[in-house]
């Protein structure tokens, strides 16, 4: 199956596969295994499905909850959950060896949700942003208050 490539643009593979958010003084971090703020970005190649076209990029990790977890970019968008779910709905919900789980709210590649769950296969989770979460704590507030949707992508860069 071929990866998901790009959106309508002139994004190359060797792009960054969506900028970060805009960082107030002393940005970066590390905390629960992700790394906000700076660290080398994955390339839109690396994670082989399509940012959101408004998304900035929140984190970066492999957090999950087992030791052979696939690595994630968390990226944070101004639009609306709906849309954001009905833009991922398109672009990967209808390929091949995808699917859809209503109980986890996850698209998924493979025959097992579970293993999206728990990071081991390629997925994208999108949720309403909360904006406590720590990863988005110093993208400059009046960014970060018109965020509202959180974009989980979990990519396996040998893909």
């Amino acid at each position: 199956m071929a990866a998901l490539v790009l959106a309508a643009s002139a994004t190359a593979w060797s792009d960054d596969a969506a900028p970060y958010g805009e960082w107030a003084p002393q940005p970066s971090g590390t905390a629960a295994g992700m790394t906000y703020g700076a660290g080398d970005l994955p390339t839109v190649g690396d994670v082989g499905i399509v940012a959101y076209p408004d998304a900035l990029v929140a984190s970066i990790g492999a957090a999950g909850l087992m030791g052979d977890s696939l690595p994630f970019i968390n990226l944070v968008s101004p639009a609306p959950r709906d849309d954001v779910l009905a833009f991922y709905r398109q672009e990967v919900g209808t390929l091949d060896g995808w699917g859809w789980s209503g109980l986890a709210e996850v698209f998924y590649e493979g025959d097992n949700q579970m293993s999206a769950m728990v990071m081991m296969a390629r997925s994208v989770n999108v949720t309403d942003l909360d904006l406590a979460a720590i990863d988005i704590a110093g993208i400059r507030a009046d960014v970060r208050q018109g965020l509202r949707t959180r974009i989980q992508i979990v990519y396996d860069p040998q893909r």
